[in-house]
């Protein structure tokens, strides 16, 4: 069996990927170990608005992980990334008012690092990495990965052979299709889980006038985030109309609750917009 190119081979270099380097290097300095990615940076969740959620259970199946290996965890990662937890104004005030449509909404710790930001981010991740001697080969697709009698291996672009003790596969969302065409052929069994859907609502500067009649938010005054042309495409029996006036509202939460669908927004229902 030929001799492996590196300890540890990790395909994808998002948040999974990128957590799993820095464990690995924390436990085992002395690890060699190449990231490989089809992107040209470091990408996944990292490289959107990255929206960052520090409360379970936002991000976390309840099914398969408890609140105590949650929160032990949790504080590792805000050591890495090194968040800036936003503020909230007026929380208790819309949990109130969620209660009595049988919604709940959370208090969740939400940092946002932003789609202009999140790139210095990712390269300073990527530095810190590369200081404890990991290697990235980027715009290298993994075409397959195999583990059989010649060993553990990745191939990249259908051509290349790269061999590793071990081999870890996070392509994340993009490269879903791949990881689940591989775990069939090898037989490994896997469940689909829960995906959290994050919604904004946003209401204008004097909700008395907007079109969120009967919402628990009429007549709430909201901070102003910056005056912009905006149009809201949510529809729920025609009693959600167009705005073209908005200004922001973020409130940091889960929002949970029945009800019939709004265009846009599946998984909120009757329970918010009635």
């Amino acid at each position: 069996m030929p001799f492996p190119d590196y300890d540890i081979i990790i395909v994808g270099t998002g948040p999974a990927g990128l957590g799993a380097a820095f464990h690995l290097t924390d436990l085992s300095p002395s690890l060699s170990i190449l990231m490989v990615d089809r992107e040209n940076i470091c990408s996944g969740g990292l490289l959107n608005d990255c929206k960052q959620n520090y409360t379970y259970p936002i991000g976390f199946a309840v099914e398969n992980w408890t609140r105590e290996e949650a929160e032990r965890l949790l504080p590792l990662v805000e050591n890495f990334l090194q968040p800036a937890i936003k503020e909230k104004q007026n929380l208790g005030v819309y949990q109130r008012r969620a209660e009595r449509i049988g919604v709940t909404l959370l208090d969740v710790r939400q940092a946002h690092v932003g789609t202009d930001r999140s790139r210095g981010l990712i390269q300073r991740l990527r530095a810190e990495l590369e200081s404890r001697g990991v290697q990235f080969l980027m715009k290298s697709k993994v075409t397959d990965v195999l583990d059989d009698a010649e060993g553990t291996r990745v191939i990249i672009a259908g051509t290349e052979t790269v061999r590793g003790r071990k081999v870890i596969v996070a392509p994340g969302r993009k490269g879903f299709s791949f990881l689940q065409q591989v775990m069939e052929r090898m037989g490994i069994a896997y469940i689909d889980s829960v995906v959290d859907v994050g919604i904004r609502v946003e209401t204008t500067i004097n909700c008395e006038q907007a079109c969120l009649s009967g919402s628990p938010f009429q007549g709430e005054q909201e901070r102003l985030y910056g005056r912009r042309r905006r149009r809201d495409l949510a529809r729920h029996n025609g009693r959600l109309g167009q705005r073209d006036q908005g200004c922001g509202g973020d409130t940091a939460g889960k929002l949970t609750g029945g009800g019939e669908p709004v265009a846009g927004y599946p998984s909120i229902g009757r329970a918010l917009y009635k």
